[in-house]
């Protein structure tokens, strides 16, 4: 088996399992009798401790082989947090198998990320055209995880999400090193990242992008519910704007080098901004499901321009870390801003407020992204 394609078998294997556990869980909690403040609050947990173990990570992880290892290892442990997680009803008992599940799985993706860019930077293939291999397998689990969780239980979905991580696991092993574990690399100190400008400016861009983009959508599953949609037809939407998805991280991939990578930010945070305000002002269903799409657009422009970035910015030897930073960042802004729109949420007893907030977020978003396309010359020609 071709090397690229074991790493697109991993990313969709991995991603499918994730799509049949991560979209639910709000629903999950919702569907157990929590309410959105204590539902806030453990969706926070992830992203809180995505802060404290990401520095950990950063120094576990010096070289590939070490990250694909423990990348295999904490796949595995997921596994069983997510089933215990399905078998359980207690607020409490939840919290603290969610707090284990984070310690072990907050990281993950910024772990996965950085070894996708640097075996595709290694290799000179666009990182979108593996990555949409995820995003395709989203399409698929959240399809067959709404239907599923319909006609059987959430905790069939969970299980199923638990066996396709213990495959994952195995995938990692698989995988052949990277040139750059030959190497004797010096180490990486993460103040340096904060000397070089144009990682700052995308670093606070970033966060305020997926940020905005993650926190806004932990609470869509039930803002969906409370508006007479079922698990079915949520996972239809969500498998809906991942399709647009993918089919634009298809176009990316393979029109890369003539697309102007500041004009897709400006799109995305366009996008971002236009759906939350939708939300929020309570349009017709049909016209919330409708833009949902544009979820799909937001998050393909992060994909395909984020880590290539990051990459581009500080260099090889910094990529992990600077890769793991701007996770780090955007993980500050959910954790608070989960607890606070759990709150929100429950204090007004509407989701307007909450979409209102986000929508505002997706403005200033909006005004860095031109900021960026306008004046930055120099990154816009090393892109």
């Amino acid at each position: 088996m071709k090397e690229v394609t074991k790493y697109r078998v991993l990313t969709f294997t991995r991603y499918l399992g994730d799509s049949f556990f991560y979209p639910f869980f709000s629903m999950f909690l919702k569907n157990q009798g929590l309410v959105e403040g204590k539902i806030g609050f453990i969706l926070s947990i992830s992203p809180l401790v995505g802060i404290i173990t990401n520095p950990l990570y950063i120094k576990i992880c010096k070289n590939p082989k070490i990250t694909k290892n423990i990348l295999s290892i904490i796949s595995g442990i997921e596994a069983t947090m997510i089933i215990a997680i399905s078998c359980s009803s207690n607020f409490y008992l939840i919290s603290i198998l969610t707090l284990l599940l984070a310690i072990f799985g907050s990281c993950h993706y910024g772990l996965m990320d950085s070894l996708l860019t640097l075996f595709s930077n290694e290799k000179t293939i666009n990182y979108s055209s593996i990555r949409l291999f995820g995003s395709s397998a989203y399409i698929i689990g959240t399809t067959v995880g709404g239907f599923l969780i319909n006609l059987t239980s959430f905790k069939i979905c969970f299980l199923v999400s638990c066996i396709l991580f213990i495959l994952s696991s195995f995938l990692y092993f698989l995988l052949k090193p990277l040139q750059e574990e030959s190497e004797n690399k010096p180490k990486v100190k993460l103040g340096s990242l904060f000397k070089v400008k144009g990682f700052v400016f995308f670093l606070i861009l970033y966060t305020l992008l997926m940020g905005t983009t993650n926190a806004g959508d932990h609470f869509f599953s039930v803002y969906l519910l409370e508006r007479g949609l079922t698990s079915s037809t949520y996972g239809m939407v969500y498998s809906y704007y991942v399709i647009i998805e993918v089919i634009l991280l298809a176009i990316f991939s393979k029109a890369s080098k003539k697309i102007n990578n500041n004009l897709l930010l400006v799109i995305a945070s366009t996008a971002l901004c236009v759906r939350f305000l939708v939300n929020g002002l309570y349009a017709p269903l049909w016209l919330v499901i409708l833009l949902a799409g544009l979820r799909g657009v937001a998050f393909a422009v992060i994909l395909h321009v984020s880590y290539q970035t990051v990459l581009k910015i500080v260099g090889k030897e910094k990529a992990t870390a600077g890769i793991m930073l701007i996770t780090l960042s955007q993980a500050i802004f959910v954790f608070i801003f989960n607890n606070i729109d759990g709150n929100l949420i429950e204090i007004t007893q509407t989701y307007r407020y909450y979409y209102l907030l986000m929508g505002c977020f997706g403005l200033i978003t909006l005004v860095l992204t031109m900021v960026r396309y306008f004046t930055d010359k120099k990154l816009v020609e090393n892109e």
